[in-house]
């Protein structure tokens, strides 16, 4: 079996409002035949996000299986997660009280990639499907006004072409890469209610252009560090921003 450990952490601006985001995470897996693994992970993750006078401060946890497998004789892999959570969030919408509003996550990924060698440059063509939900747990807010449960469905395809190629730049027996990419994207959300999400309500169709630096550890783990522009093509709605993250194998 392989243990794997993964932390990052983001900082971005989304139309009026500022967050910071850090996640961690711990897996293992263990491989069925040389084309298919078999996994399990848990991840962590804090949201502190400002919106004028607004705050929402969360952390929460999601845990589930997770399987890679590879195309026989070619370089194409599917992988896929489906993980269940809970989330505690301080929801301050005026600044002037905190509630605290308790919430169910579900997250489902599939992923179908690609790997194509031109030169020194890789190519990684993507193509993914997430569905996420977000049901918040009826409460009572500081003002004595009774919230009932709320719900959020979230559906989100994304198409796009990622790159990948070496520097000439050595440090001890690691490699730095330069890597970056664009992606087509298209989301819908579907709200009961006003309920208080962490997530992003944005949807409809956009673009995505990323691009930043890596650092391998001969085989053991990856520095990388990218920066991020999502709204491409969206009137009324853009973010940006810094993510730094660091994964590691055991």
């Amino acid at each position: 079996s392989r243990v794997w450990t993964r932390l990052q952490g983001a900082i971005s601006r989304e139309g009026t409002s500022d967050s910071s985001y850090v996640f961690g995470a711990v897996g293992s897996h263990f491989a069925i035949n040389k084309n298919l693994l078999l996994g399990a992970m848990l991840q962590l993750d804090y949201l502190d996000q400002d919106d004028g006078a607004a705050s929402i401060k969360g952390k929460g946890w999601l845990i589930g299986p997770y399987f890679v497998t590879k195309f026989p004789d070619r370089d194409v892999f599917v992988e896929g997660r489906i993980l269940y959570g809970q989330s505690s969030n301080d929801v301050s919408p005026f600044g002037t009280y905190t509630d605290k509003v308790e919430t169910e996550r579900f997250l489902a990924l599939l992923k179908l990639s690609g790997s194509m060698l031109y030169g020194k440059t890789t190519l990684i063509p993507k193509v993914q499907l997430t569905y996420a939900t977000d049901d918040q747990k009826a409460y009572r807010d500081s003002l004595g006004n009774l919230i009932p449960d709320l719900d959020v469905a979230w559906g989100q395809v994304e198409l796009g072409l990622d790159f990948e190629t070496p520097l000439e730049v050595r440090r001890g027996n690691g490699e730095v890469l330069l890597f970056g990419g664009n992606s087509a994207i298209g989301s819908h959300v579907k709200n009961s209610g006003n309920a208080v999400t962490t997530s992003s309500n944005v949807q409809g169709a956009r673009a995505r252009a990323k691009l930043g630096l890596s650092y391998h550890f001969a085989d053991q783990g990856v520095f990388q560090a990218e920066t991020f522009y999502d709204g491409i093509g969206m009137s009324g709605y853009e973010s940006y921003g810094l993510q730094v993250g660091f994964d590691l194998k055991f």
